[in-house]
This record gives structure tokens, sequence and C-alpha cells, in this order.
């Protein structure tokens, strides 16, 4: 599925304030407030828009931030101990000499040590790094011009061109599919 310019546009306008009313966005956007409403509801409903937060300036807070780099033979088991420590707020699966990166909000200094050596620990882990992030220059999510969203049938697991039938939180490629799910379902 396709996002069109308004699609994009609107993403870009929630991402620098998703405060805005939607009659302030369907100004922006040049379009009726129903059909910027009718667009953000679609949007949530696809799954690509999960949530609205705010994003805060960690430069003003008294902590340290720091990524991590590792090196994991099992990074299934990695993860699932790493997901649970609250300091860590940012897991990537990477290509190249680490295939993981982690970015931690500690502190202090000490704080990321006691970190580095929890992590150490994790029997699965071969070799960390880290760096304390100084200063952050930029930091945005992008929304490409000939972007596409890739939607899975929750009945088939096969690809969903065009637009999905949506059963709730459900999406469908086919009546088929969504017939099938509804039978088992019904049958528990």
């Amino acid at each position: 599925m396709y996002l069109d310019d308004v699609d994009r546009r609107l993403i870009l306008l929630l991402m620098q304030d998703g405060r805005q009313s939607f009659r302030r966005l369907a100004r922006s956007l040049g379009v009726s407030t129903p059909t910027v409403k009718a667009r953000y509801d679609r949007l949530v409903r696809l799954g690509l828009i999960k949530r609205i937060s705010a994003i805060i300036d960690t430069s003003m807070l008294n902590q340290v931030s720091a990524l991590l780099y590792i090196k994991a033979s099992n990074v299934e088991d990695v993860v699932a101990r790493v997901k649970e420590m609250e300091e860590v707020n940012l897991i990537l699966l990477t290509s190249g000499d680490a295939n993981l990166v982690l970015r931690a909000a500690l502190d202090d200094v000490t704080s990321l040590e006691r970190l580095r050596a929890r992590l150490t620990g994790i029997p699965s882990i071969q070799l960390i790094s880290s760096q304390i992030i100084t200063q952050t220059i930029k930091e945005e999510q992008m929304i490409q011009k000939s972007v596409v969203v890739r939607l899975e049938c929750d009945y088939c697991k096969g690809s969903i061109v065009g637009e999905p039938i949506v059963k709730g939180e459900y999406h469908f490629c086919c009546t088929s599919c969504l017939r099938l799910f509804e039978v088992e379902i019904k049958r528990g």
C-alpha cells in the first residue's frame, strides 16, 4: 500500500508537533478537517501510527546517554534480557561487527559501568563497546516520498496489496481470509 503526499505530509506534521488539532493540520495540508481525521484514523488502524508521544530534550536532564555496541552469539537471548532493563530505551538489530546497538539513559558514568557489568554477565554477549553521547545534533524520523507500507494478512500471512480489509485490529488480504479467520475465532 502506498502513502500519498497527504498521508506523508500528515505524518511529518504530527512528528513535528503531535498536539496539533485536526483543523490546524487541515489548514497546513490544504484539505478538509474530516479528510485529516479520516486519514489519521486510517493510519492508526493500519498500525503505521503507533502513538503520539512527547520527545524530551535529554540535554536538559542531569543524566548521561550512552550507546552500547554488542556482539552476541544468541541475539534473541540478549534482547529478551535487555528489554527488561529500565535504563535501556532503544534496542537496534544491526549488521556488521556489532549485531545489537543499545541506547541507555543513566545517572552518571558509574551507572554506565554498572550496566556494562550486568551485560557482561549475559553468557551470549561476546563483546561490548560503549560511547557516551556528548551532544545530539539531529534526531528525526523521516518518511520518504516513495514509501510503501507493508501489511501482512493476519490469517494467511501473505502480503496485502492495495487497501486491506480491516476488522478491529486485524488486517486481511481478501474476504475469504476474513471469513476463515472469523470461523476459527468462533470455534475457539
